[in-house]
């Protein structure tokens, strides 16, 4: 961690989706990302949750397609 860390910021990116704050996840599941953002990006973040929340949605849901696509196709 870095210096200016928000430690109070510290986000869970859910592999199937979503933003969650660390404060309220009881555990971490696999595929989770944890995002310790610095006190600037942290405020972007809470400021901009909405965006960021579909943004990886939509990263999740292309990455799920392509794993079935793969899987049936052949691809």
């Amino acid at each position: 961690m870095t210096f200016d860390a928000a430690k109070d910021g510290i986000e869970i990116i859910r592999a199937g989706g979503g933003i969650v704050p660390a404060k309220r996840v009881k555990e971490i599941l696999p595929g989770d990302v944890i995002l310790v953002p610095t006190k600037p990006i942290a405020a972007s973040i809470s400021k901009h949750a909405n965006a960021f929340n579909d943004f990886f949605k939509t990263i999740i849901s292309s990455v799920l397609i392509y794993g079935v696509a793969k899987s049936i196709f052949g691809l």
